[in-house]
């Protein structure tokens, strides 16, 4: 393994000149930082949303949701990855948001009508009690009371005789029940 890269640097002086190689390299390198700069930049706002979607504090979460804006400032792609991102981990009030930034300043018609299409669409259900269980207890694990609340009572509509259902009820009742 440690050979094959000698092995194709030696192949690839036998067939281009040096000069051109060094060519190539002063080209490259500034597009590959940049795309690398681009790339950090979305991950940090990716981290923003995380933190911003998991934030029980509505301070914190506002500040997350601005430091998210913050970094993407007045980058194209950075606003639609922002928007992208939201729309993905379900934060709407981000998502719409990212969508009026990006229409204020003319960017991005593409992906703004692919994202609008995209929340226009009512999110998937699930098809068994089973998938609607694991989504609630997943919001549990996170201490999403709310999302919880609301995804069971949707589910217990479609399914009140489930009994594991039943059960994240009473769960969900005895964590919000005030305690004496």
């Amino acid at each position: 393994m440690m050979r094959i890269i000698p092995d194709l640097l030696g192949l690839l002086q036998r067939f281009v000149p040096p000069w051109l190689l060094i060519a190539l390299a002063v080209v490259l390198a500034p597009i590959a930082v940049m795309a690398w700069l681009r790339w950090v930049r979305a991950k940090q706002i990716r981290g923003a949303l995380r933190t911003a979607f998991l934030a029980t504090d509505p301070n914190k979460r506002r500040q997350a949701i601005d430091h998210a804006f913050d970094l993407a400032g007045e980058r194209e792609q950075a606003l639609i990855a922002l928007t992208d991102t939201a729309h993905r981990t379900g934060l709407v009030d981000v998502t719409t948001r990212g969508l009026a930034a990006l229409e204020s300043r003319g960017m991005g018609a593409h992906d703004v009508a692919r994202i609008r299409a995209a929340t226009a669409k009512p999110p998937r259900r699930a098809g068994h009690p089973v998938e609607e269980v694991v989504v609630i207890e997943r919001f549990l694990e996170q201490d999403m009371i709310p999302a919880a609340t609301e995804r069971l009572n949707e589910a217990l509509q479609r399914f009140p005789d489930d009994p594991e259902l039943r059960e994240l009820r009473d769960t969900i009742r005895s964590r919000t029940a005030p305690s004496e």
